[in-house]
């Protein structure tokens, strides 16, 4: 799976290049929220994106690392 940092008029959204699929019961998830983290110990940058099926409420974490370019975004 892919992602992909999109500009928006609010600032930076990362999204999947794909739709994803509920597994519970197979519609398509939405962006519930994201968040960034800098861990300085390791010099590590990463995105925690949120997706949640709005039928059933089944809910998915992704952390996803990201460059120093898309984490300042």
């Amino acid at each position: 799976m892919m992602w992909e940092v999109r500009e928006t008029k609010l600032g930076a959204v990362i999204l999947p290049r794909q739709p994803i699929q509920c597994p519970i019961c197979g519609e398509f998830l939405l962006l519930h929220d994201f968040r960034a983290y800098y861990h300085r110990e390791i010099d590590l940058r990463h995105v925690d994106v949120h997706l949640k099926c709005p039928n059933c409420g089944f809910f998915a974490t992704f952390g996803l690392p990201i460059s120093e370019e898309d984490f300042t975004k």
